[in-house]
Formats: C-alpha cells, sequence, structure tokens
C-alpha cells in the first residue's frame, strides 16, 4: 500500500470522525423538556442547523454557535459591494435570518483553515508513516475544498429556488388573473394566490407572502413589487412587476395585461422544455462513446482479432 493511499484512507476515517462529531455537536439535547418537545413537534426544525431557541437552551450548540461567531470574521467580505452580493445571494436562496450569516462565514473559515489543521494533527499522532508531501497535499486539497464549498451550496441553493419559481410563476399569474376577473382588488389576489399556491411551490408562496406583508405595512405598491423583483432575481418577473407598475400608473386594464403576460410566459416556458430537451442528444453523447462504443468494437473485433492471431501462430 503506497503512502498516497494510507494518507486518503486516513482522510476517510478522518471525515468520518469528524462528521459524526459535529452532528452531534449540532443535534445533541441537553435536558429532557427538550427530548419531549422534540417528540411532541417533531417538524418544528426547517433545517440541520438547530434554532435560535435551542441555541440558547443547549450548551453544546450554543458553545458551537459562539464558535462560528468568531471565526466568521475572517471569511466576511470587507467590502461593501462584496457584502452586497452576499446578502442578496442569500435572500434570493430564500435565507433571511442573520442567524446563517454567522453559519455560512463561521463554517467556511473552520472547513478552510481548523479542519486542514485537524486533520494534520490527526495524520501526524496516529499515522507516522505517512509522508509529510501526502499529508500537505490533502490538507491543501482540504483547505480548497472547504473554502469554495459553502459557495457551492449557496449557488445551488439560489438556482434551485429560481428554477421552482420559474415554473410555478405561469399558473401563479393564472390564478391571479382568476381572481381579479372575479372582482378581487390585486393586493387581495395576490394574499391569496400566496396562501393557496403553497401546495404546487413553497418558494413562490413565500415570495408572494411577503410582497402581501409589505403592502399591507403600507409600503408602496411600486416599492413592493420591485421588491418582489429583487428577491426573485428572474427576467420574466422583473417583467411582469414593471408591466403592473406601467398598467397602474397609466389606469390601463390590469386584467388584460396579465392574460397576456400569461400566455407570453407560458409560451417561454414551452420554448426552455423544448431547449433542455434539445440538449439531451449532446449531453448523452459522452457517455455513449465512453460506455456503450468500447463494448460493441469488443464484441465486432474480438473474433477477427482472435482469428488472425491464429493465423498468425
Amino acid at each position: 500500500m503506497s503512502m498516497f493511499t494510507r494518507a486518503i484512507i486516513l482522510l476517510a476515517i478522518f471525515l468520518l470522525a469528524f462528521a459524526v462529531s459535529l452532528f452531534f455537536i449540532s443535534n445533541i439535547t441537553g435536558t429532557k423538556k427538550q427530548v419531549r418537545f422534540r417528540l411532541v413537534k417533531p417538524k418544528t426544525r426547517t433545517g440541520f442547523f438547530p434554532s435560535l431557541n435551542e441555541i440558547s437552551q443547549n450548551k453544546y450548540a450554543k458553545l458551537f454557535h459562539d464558535l462560528l461567531d468568531q471565526l466568521k470574521n475572517f471569511s466576511s467580505p470587507k467590502k461593501q459591494l462584496e457584502q452586497e452580493d452576499y446578502k442578496k445571494k442569500f435572500i434570493t436562496a430564500g435565507i433571511r435570518s442573520n442567524l446563517w450569516i454567522t453559519r455560512f462565514f463561521g463554517l467556511k473559515t473552520f472547513f478552510t483553515f481548523v479542519v486542514p489543521i485537524l486533520y494534520l494533527l490527526f495524520a501526524f499522532f496516529f499515522s507516522k508513516d505517512t509522508s509529510s508531501t501526502d499529508m500537505f497535499m490533502v490538507a491543501v486539497t482540504l483547505a480548497v475544498g472547504g473554502y469554495y464549498l459553502p459557495n457551492a451550496v449557496l449557488a445551488s441553493k439560489v438556482k434551485n429556488r429560481k428554477a421552482e419559481i420559474f415554473d410555478a410563476f405561469p399558473d401563479s399569474l393564472d390564478l391571479i388573473r382568476v381572481c381579479v376577473a372575479a372582482g378581487m382588488g390585486l393586493d387581495a389576489a395576490i394574499a391569496r394566490v400566496g396562501s393557496e399556491i403553497a401546495v404546487q411551490s413553497k418558494a413562490i408562496s413565500e415570495e408572494f407572502t411577503h410582497l402581501n406583508l409589505e403592502l399591507r405595512a403600507g409600503l408602496a405598491r411600486s416599492a413592493a413589487l420591485q421588491n418582489f423583483a429583487i428577491r426573485c432575481d428572474l427576467e420574466e418577473v422583473k417583467a411582469f412587476v414593471g408591466m403592473l407598475i406601467q398598467a397602474e400608473r397609466h389606469g390601463t386594464s390590469v386584467s388584460e395585461a396579465l392574460i397576456i403576460f400569461s400566455e407570453d410566459l407560458r409560451s417561454k416556458r414551452k420554448l426552455h422544455a423544448q431547449e433542455t430537451a434539445s440538449k439531451i442528444p449532446v449531453k448523452l453523447s459522452l457517455p455513449i462513446l465512453l460506455c456503450i462504443f468500447p463494448a460493441i468494437f469488443v464484441i465486432l473485433l474480438a473474433p477477427p482479432i482472435v482469428n488472425v492471431t491464429g493465423m498468425f501462430k
């Protein structure tokens, strides 16, 4: 067994132990009252990390959160432009809690610096046969992966949420059009659709609900709609917001504008589906070349090669 193979095996053991310890630190509870609360309401937690209430009640989770709070300063951007860019990404991903900023940048620092250092210490004490070059290469790989992993997860979350909103947006516009045609006001229609569309898409329901709350709080409709477009970060939503603002400014019928815009948006979604379907043969060509053609070549060329080899013998 080579030194590099030993380093990889040691890395796998270290990551497994580290993941198990991180899981227990993030999810352990200290009192029977919390256990009873979880048994009664098992769906109160919305993610892997504990909520702010659980952090305050659990000393282990509080200790881990304080550690992330200290580490976030090393990875958080210092420039105002970068801070606004990250803030926009968090909002587009549906993350509005300031607690996630601590978790994101704290874990980024933790995976970039702390994890490689822990691995080097682990390898130094438990695998002295591994060369220093292999340990250094694995540590650098861990640092690079730990730095870019939170960004990749955030980008994936943004992409999935935008795709979900794009798929459910035409149906929500149809519901708004039906409500407006039935005599409801635009604000009431948005509120009703925000509660009804949650069965199909939770993301678009949250955005419509947030838009309704801003309208009820007294914010101007144009400003609330512009905030809605910024949160969704989709060209179709921006066009929809611009259409509503122009219809309100010039006094045109909102129902007719919604009909035209909904049909146009459906045609765009159909074209997008056709474009995705047309890319499938190109994407399948590489697996076919790598997996299917070699087997076909072996089946077709193996008998002649065997016969020619036999003739020469």
